[in-house]
């Protein structure tokens, strides 16, 4: 008759519990060299008795063995101490307790831990998370600042832009205005004078000394010479008459004298110096050399 690992089981656990007996009967196969062997035949099940022997404890189980392959009671089962049998397996049942309460706080410690790290982890991913839309959100507040800005300076600078132009516009037609007047004015004034007979003393003279290159008015004004005879009016020849043309403000009175050029000399006329004082309009003078 040949045990199966079950039965064999079930003569461990008259021993002890459910854990110890698979222990102990595991490691009792591994030192036969009956790990890999299936069912135990009565030789098999004698050598596992002999080697449970050495401990009065296994005695229950060595009962069971031997019973269920007819190998018949052991020679000293009945002289193990009930007592000392008994505090054995409570020995043994404590270890396996003990041992149970350890594994069962370890996986309960493991899954602890597991729990934690699985918490950290969502919350570092949360945090993460949180970060990269806070960061997202400050870029496009960022961005949104920087266009408004760029906005805000090319409104200012086109504005800046069409104030100078409209300042220059301004300008240029209050020139073009102010141009405009001067020119109407100045035609205003030329046509004004052109329509007003002009201010001027006209001078004849008649009688002046023979072979004269020259006949020059020279007086206290500045537009007969301030008496220099360099710079005095020249009169122009006309047949035997010398004339010119004096244009002053009315009621400028002037002091004169003519001069001739003679070869290299000069010659002045004798007698007073001429007064002439102009007046609106024309004044005629019809002289004659004063010998």
């Amino acid at each position: 008759m040949k045990l199966t690992r079950d039965q064999l089981l079930t003569a461990m656990e008259q021993s002890y519990d459910y854990y110890s007996a698979r222990a102990v009967l595991s490691e009792l196969l591994d030192e036969l060299g009956l790990t890999d062997k299936g069912d135990l035949d009565k030789a098999d099940v004698g050598r596992l008795c002999d080697a449970l022997s050495n401990h009065s404890r296994h005695s229950a189980a060595i009962a069971a063995l031997r019973e269920a392959t007819g190998l018949g009671p052991a020679p000293d089962c009945d002289e193990v101490a009930p007592d000392d049998a008994a505090k054995k397996k409570a020995a043994a049942e404590k270890a396996a307790a003990e041992k149970a309460a350890a594994e069962k706080a370890a996986a309960e410690k493991a899954a602890a831990e597991k729990a934690a790290a699985e918490k950290a982890a969502a919350e570092k991913a949360a945090a993460e998370k949180a970060a990269a839309e806070k960061a997202a959100a400050e870029k496009a507040a960022a961005e949104k600042a920087a266009a408004e800005k760029a906005a805000a300076e090319k409104a200012a600078a086109e504005k800046a832009a069409a104030e100078k132009k409209a300042a220059e516009d301004k300008a240029a037609a209050e020139k073009k205005a102010a141009d405009d007047k001067a020119a109407d004015d100045k035609k205003a004034a030329a046509e004004k004078k052109a329509a007003k007979p002009a201010n001027a003393v006209v001078l004849t003279l008649t009688g002046a000394p023979e072979g004269a290159s020259a006949v020059l008015m020279v007086g206290d004004h500045a537009l007969v010479g301030a008496w220099k005879a360099a710079k005095g009016l020249a009169l122009k020849k006309q047949g035997d008459a010398w004339t010119g043309r004096l244009e002053l403000d009315p009621k400028t009175t002037v002091e004169a004298k003519f001069v001739a050029k003679v070869g290299d000399g000069e010659v002045w006329e004798n007698g007073d110096n001429r007064k002439l004082t102009a007046i609106e309009g024309e004044l005629k003078v019809d002289a004659s050399w004063q010998a």
